[in-house]
């Protein structure tokens, strides 16, 4: 069958008939017309590939493109750069009369390019000055130099700094450390010479040594629980753990030196005080050889002793790692008391690590048990130790002596249980804790931030981030209201720990001798002396304690959480026989009153000696001064003269069960 087809090309319209299917013209001279073979020779850019005619000899689109092109643009570049050399003159020159001429044309085309391009600019420029650190700092040391010969930019540019530095104390305080940190280095320096050391060593810069001032700063901030004033640098800047005791060639010793946690403003006065005793008493010479030498320098106490709280505490063994505390709250009792008429929280100390380790070797290596020692006793029986009953064992400072940790790893050995009491926010190191030997008790008083009475503790909030870190690892915790201050402690507190193991509740304690503590109180609470009684140390009466406490404890049957009340009159309030959570412990004593209470309710002098059988004669002239004795000299007999007095902790009749 034939097929037609009308030819393609537009000014001729025959039908012709088609012989072949790619056939679109009726003949050679309508297919030459259309240009056939004019678009096979049809040529293209090599770099943009943009159409550039057919026959044309060019190979790029235009100047552009040609630079561009890999091969061309390295030549052209260096031929452009050479003639730049040759006529830079001129082309400087021609460059300046265009700008004048056409100043403002070009401003206005470089704001419009800036407002299209802003983020892509931006982004340019910060790859840039990634790269190119080292150059942009050399060019810019190249232009102050310069402008350093100028004697006038000279006066202008201190004049200023001066008055930036007058008008922020925190710029002042900064460049104080920085220059506490140069004349410390160049002392030592000139020690390690005098010394004729052979160890080359030369003073860096606090950034080669991640000396962070901003963050030094903040926790001098955080420690005012403001921010800083100029009357706070009248103080001055003091190492907790001194320079001398670091080795300042080793540049981690050099890190720890200048970590936040070892620097704090002291007053001028206490600073002339410490720096006397270091005088007086002698600072040990830096062993290279240890990595931490600075525990050589502080005076040393017996960490582990038993309380002479024996009728009334269910754990009487008491381990402290530090003499002080760091968080210094307000309502803090233990920092103001004495024993034997004299204070005992004067001077930081730390624990004895190798009394505690020679100790723990005789009771249960080498089986040396005095039978008259309280001490030994209690150890052989494996009652579970008290940690924290007198300073915060998780203190900053713990983050660089870990001595907290050390006696965990002394312990350990022994598979000694521990019950910690903490208001911290952190352990500093999990290494050495394990949750079949070691529980813990969160002290609490409120959940609001209360600065004004808790000015060094952290956040509620990250305290609340703590408590679900130790219950995530497997660690029974315990809530510790304690102090229970009436208005502050609110019933929000049991609430948000619903799921705790034990909470113990303890009310507000007094120094009477402090007068300025018993006022503040006064003050903030609303309240008159005859509120108060006095046990020693001065307490809410009976009444209006449980008036206070009935709520909580309404609350806390609920949510069915166990409790107690820690109060020395109150331990009849409790659902276990020992007042810090039967729950959290492996093993209290059985003749205190909270288990004497919980065992027969109304108890009598036998089923006490019952009880002590195991600790009758031990020695207490170690516990109570001689006034205090009564002329008793074992535990047994002491129990047997105080059960009768009424005012004593030792009878039950000090219990209030109204």
């Amino acid at each position: 069958m034939e097929i037609k087809r009308i030819c393609a090309f537009q000014n001729c319209n025959n039908n012709f008939l088609v012989t072949r299917a790619d056939k679109i013209y009726c003949s050679i001279s309508c297919k030459k017309k259309a240009g056939y073979w004019k678009k096979l020779n049809e040529k293209f850019c090599i770099q943009c590939g943009i159409s550039l005619g057919i026959g044309v000899r060019k190979r790029f689109c235009s100047n552009k493109c040609k630079m561009q092109y890999p091969p061309n643009r390295e030549r052209i570049l260096k031929e452009k750069k050479r003639d730049y050399i040759i006529h830079k003159k001129y082309y400087r020159a021609q460059q300046q009369k265009y700008y004048k001429d056409n100043k403002e044309n070009i401003l206005l085309q470089e704001k419009k390019y800036y407002s299209q391009n802003k983020e892509e600019i931006l982004k340019v420029n910060k790859i840039y000055r990634e790269n190119n650190k080292d150059r942009i700092y050399q060019q810019q040391r190249k232009r102050e130099k310069e402008k350093m010969k100028d004697p006038l930019y000279r006066k202008i540019l201190s004049f200023r700094s001066m008055e930036y530095m007058n008008s922020n104390p925190c710029v002042k305080l900064k460049t104080r450390l920085r220059k506490n940190f140069k004349s410390a280095m160049k002392k030592y320096l000139i020690k390690l010479q005098s010394t004729k050391s052979t160890t080359k060593f030369k003073v860096g810069k606090s950034k080669e040594y991640d000396i962070n001032y901003d963050l030094i700063i903040k926790k001098i901030e955080k420690d005012l629980g403001r921010q800083l004033n100029f009357s706070d640098l009248n103080k001055q800047v003091e190492h907790t753990i001194p320079l001398a005791l670091f080795n300042l060639e080793n540049p981690e010793e050099i890190k720890k030196a200048w970590l936040p946690e070892n620097i704090t403003l002291m007053d001028i006065e206490k600073h002339k005080l410490k720096s006397s005793h270091e005088q007086k008493n002698g600072i040990k010479s830096i062993n290279k050889k240890q990595n931490f030498p600075y525990i050589d320098y502080y005076k040393k106490f017996k960490p582990l002793q038993p309380t002479s709280k024996l009728p009334l505490c269910g754990l009487p063994l008491r381990i402290d790692s530090y003499s002080q505390c760091y968080f210094s709250c307000k309502y803090c009792f233990s920092q103001l008391r004495t024993f034997k008429g004299k204070k005992t929280n004067t001077q930081f100390k730390i624990a004895d690590l190798k009394w505690l380790e020679n100790k723990l070797e005789k009771i249960y290596i080498k089986k040396e048990i005095n039978p008259k020692n309280l001490l030994d006793i209690l150890l052989k029986e494996r009652i579970t130790w008290h940690f924290g009953g007198m300073s915060e064992p998780f203190q900053p400072i713990e983050k660089v002596i870990q001595i907290t940790h050390k006696i965990l790893k002394i312990t350990n050995k022994y598979n000694i249980s521990i019950l910690f009491s903490t208001k911290s926010h952190d352990v500093y190191n999990w290494k050495n804790l394990k949750p079949e030997l070691h529980s813990f008790q969160l002290s609490f008083s409120n959940d609001e931030n209360r600065k004004d009475l808790e000015p060094n503790i952290e956040s509620f909030e990250k305290r609340y981030q703590f408590f679900k870190e130790l219950k995530k690892r497997g660690f029974k915790v315990g809530i510790r209201i304690q102090p229970f201050i009436p208005g502050i402690t609110k019933i929000s507190l049991i609430e948000k720990f619903k799921d705790a193991d034990y909470i113990t509740i303890e009310s507000l304690k007094l120094i009477p001798q402090n007068k300025e503590h018993v006022d503040f109180f006064k003050k903030l609470l609303n309240i008159d002396s005859k509120d108060l009684i006095s046990y020693g140390l001065l307490h809410f009466k009976p009444e209006l304690r449980l008036k206070y406490y009935k709520p909580f404890i309404k609350k806390m049957k609920e949510y069915s959480i166990p409790f107690s009340i820690a109060d020395n009159d109150l331990h009849h309030l409790t659902s276990s026989k020992c007042c810090c959570g039967e729950n959290l412990i492996k093993k209290s004593t059985n003749f205190n009153n909270t288990a004497l209470c919980f065992k027969y309710r109304d108890y009598s002098l036998e089923d006490v000696k019952k009880e002590l059988k195991p600790y009758q004669d031990c020695v207490i002239s170690n516990l109570y001064s001689p006034d205090n004795r009564l002329g008793c000299s074992t535990l047994k007999d002491f129990f047997e003269k105080k059960f009768g007095m009424k005012k004593s902790v030792f009878s039950k009749d000090f219990l209030i069960k109204k």
